[in-house]
């Protein structure tokens, strides 16, 4: 679970702002601004996801912060009735970026899209003085529409886990820590395990998807949740989660809790 500030730049200022919170089940919706850059900002890393999915379905574009094209985060209603705008967002260097897709094919930018067409997006090409608008003739930066591509220069520069954008930019971390070891104490008051060094730890223990815990493992990989609050004794499935600082998540671990309270009287 994320929680993703949408920011709506016109060409001087946030005209709106909307949270959205992933693997709620329910998407955020927002009607689409004619000439904006939509703003993407994780507040758990503090800058902006180094890589979104995203699908065009008829008029609409469907946003994942999650990986998974099926089940959006975020709709943007009428983001291609004839609407320039971009997505963007600001980088671990502190520069802003627009979302390009790893490919580096034109039919494969968000803005050229098909209906039903599903692209993986990724902060590159180049920096941008700021995340206003700025018109493809409105001077420097421009929207990455077919017209302004070359000019913007990021033919061949999307950033992957191989190669950087061409300007001395680190490649950006798209790769999810391993699944982290986990185990439970008998009296259900302390899990410990392993994961990447310094990776958020996320526990679920009612299976609602939502973590009841969440601790940041050291500089060995090593964390501990204390769960004496509310041992966990009634034979619980109990997943744990590792995000790194990337803010690429793991598959789950699953560890089940010692069942040690007995049933209520007959």
């Amino acid at each position: 679970m994320k929680t993703i500030t949408i920011k709506i730049n016109d060409q001087n200022q946030v005209i709106a702002e909307q949270q959205v919170v992933t693997k709620d089940g329910i998407p955020t919706v927002i009607e689409a601004v004619d000439k904006v850059n939509y703003e993407l900002f994780d507040e758990a890393l503090g800058r902006a996801p180094d890589q979104v999915v995203t699908k065009r379905m008829d008029t609409d574009l469907h946003v994942s912060f999650e990986g998974d094209s099926d089940n959006p985060d975020l709709i943007i209603e009428g983001f291609y009735d004839d609407m320039d705008s971009a997505l963007i967002g600001m980088a671990e260097d502190g520069g802003y970026y627009y979302y390009i897709p790893k490919t580096g094919e034109v039919e494969d930018y968000v803005t050229e899209l098909e209906s039903g067409d599903v692209e993986e997006q990724h902060l590159g090409g180049d920096e941008q003085p700021v995340p206003w608008w700025i018109g493809a003739a409105g001077g420097s930066g421009g929207l990455p529409l077919v017209a302004g591509l070359a000019g913007l220069g990021i033919f061949g520069t999307a950033i992957s886990n191989s190669g950087s954008d061409g300007d001395n930019t680190p490649p950006i971390d798209t790769v999810a820590p391993d699944a982290p070891t986990a185990e439970i104490n008998d009296d259900g008051t302390l899990i410990t395990g392993t994961t990447e060094p310094n990776a958020t730890v996320n526990v679920d223990t009612d299976g609602d998807g939502v973590p009841d815990y969440t601790v940041t493992a050291d500089d060995d990989g090593n964390y501990s949740v204390d769960t004496s609050d509310m041992p966990l004794v009634d034979g619980e499935d109990i997943e744990v989660t590792a995000t790194d600082e990337a803010g690429n998540t793991s598959d789950p671990t699953t560890i089940v809790a010692t069942d040690s309270t007995a049933p209520d009287a007959p």
